[in-house]
């Protein structure tokens, strides 16, 4: 349904932390933090179990939506993509952080997540219905929204 599209901008405040709210849809909205800022979902340690979680934590009709990273499949953003996340990303993460290892492996656990339908499965396979993905950025970033049945 259309409410699944609402996007806002406010900013909203849970506890010490602040952060912003993507998906509103009244009374039935999820926003998760954590100490690190949001949690990116391709780095839960059991994938299916961490949305198996989300789903049995959400209330009946609540709406998830998820940002997450994805693999652009257009030529050349693509191609662009690849070559930069690859080389250009690690280089310049090396120059600012003294862990080495934190910029290649961003691109390491975006190319294991699975994306695009392969990542709505998951979604449907926990529970979720009416799963949708709403490519942005030429396919660089994607949002997920899902909703739990009544």
């Amino acid at each position: 349904p259309e409410d699944l599209e609402l996007l806002v901008t406010r900013t909203m405040p849970f506890g010490k932390y602040k952060g912003r709210l993507i998906a509103d849809v009244p009374g039935n909205y999820l926003v998760w933090f954590s100490r690190e800022g949001f949690p990116k979902v391709r780095n839960f340690e059991n994938l299916e179990k961490g949305i198996n979680d989300i789903y049995r934590v959400l209330k009946p009709g609540g709406v998830v939506a998820i940002l997450e990273f994805s693999k652009p499949r257009a030529f050349p953003i693509k191609q662009i993509y690849n070559f930069y996340f690859k080389f250009i990303t690690p280089s310049i993460g090396k120059m600012f952080s003294k862990d080495n290892s934190a910029y290649t492996y961003l691109p390491e656990s975006v190319n294991a997540f699975p994306d695009g339908d392969d990542f709505l499965s998951v979604l449907n396979n926990a529970g979720f219905i009416e799963s949708k993905a709403i490519s942005l950025t030429f396919g660089i970033a994607s949002i997920y929204f899902c909703k739990k049945k009544q």
